[in-house]
């Protein structure tokens, strides 16, 4: 699998590019845990972009013939290693943003939901995890994230059906965060990246993580989570600078 990263001015871009479907096995996995280890690194980076390099299509997950034709120990040494990997996002203070214009499904999807956004393009292709149409069942997280999202018995339905959805039904249930026309896609979502990657880097990365550490958990050790997180921020130097443009009527500077 070919996976590349870029940094465009503070927005990360990781790119899946192996024609024709973007289909991964362990070595795949394991080169996308390493551009995701690399954006995290990048400190010129705020936030991240995951999309494909291939028109009409996101990713179409796991490669089938590996999964056929491998050992069954390879088989879960790639549950593993996608488990981990998809995981690390989540402990990564930098928002994550899937972009979807094309066909995503199964392990493909699965990519999408571990990031914090997932943003479509309007158009004719499917969205969705139809894994039992095969005969087995989502391995990479798909069966969690996806009933985090939609709740328990609606994410069972789809999972039990096969359902791949169009763009306007995954973004009426609440898996695609915001829909775009094709030809506008791209660029409304860097715009969104950008504008994002200009706001307070230190108080969103923390956000972040006490919003997946503390979901985790009961309320109480969940605002004890919330706590840690937010105290820290008190006297970090892009709180002083919020408060001095507040006091002095202007836009904040967080990163000059």
């Amino acid at each position: 699998m070919s996976i590349d990263y870029a940094c465009q001015g503070a927005v990360g871009y990781i790119t899946l590019n192996s024609p024709p479907g973007n289909n991964y096995d362990l070595s795949g996995m394991k080169e996308l845990d390493q551009a995701i280890q690399t954006a995290a690194s990048d400190t010129a980076s705020r936030v991240i972009i995951l999309r494909s390099g291939i028109r009409a299509l996101f990713c179409l997950g796991a490669d089938v013939r590996y999964l056929t034709e491998t050992p069954e120990e390879n088989n879960l040494l790639l549950a593993q290693c996608a488990h981990a990997t998809l995981s690390r996002i989540a402990e990564i203070p930098k928002p994550f943003i899937a972009l979807l214009e094309g066909h995503t499904l199964g392990g493909g999807l699965e990519i999408a939901l571990a990031c914090d956004f997932r943003f479509a393009a309007i158009g004719n292709y499917f969205i969705g995890l139809p894994e039992a149409g095969l005969g087995i069942m989502p391995g990479n997280g798909g069966t969690q994230r996806l009933a985090r999202l939609v709740g328990p018995t609606k994410a069972m339905e789809l999972l039990f059906d096969a359902r791949r959805l169009k763009p306007s039904e995954a973004h009426e249930l609440g898996i695609v965060d915001r829909l775009f026309p094709l030809p506008d896609a791209a660029r409304s979502t860097h715009e969104y990246a950008e504008q994002l990657a200009q706001g307070a880097s230190a108080a969103i990365g923390a956000i972040k993580l006490a919003v997946w550490q503390g979901i985790e958990h009961p309320l109480k050790q969940a605002l004890d989570i919330e706590m840690r997180h937010a105290v820290p921020l008190l006297t970090h130097p892009q709180f002083l600078e919020g408060v001095q443009a507040f006091k002095e009527k202007r836009p904040p500077r967080f990163h000059l």
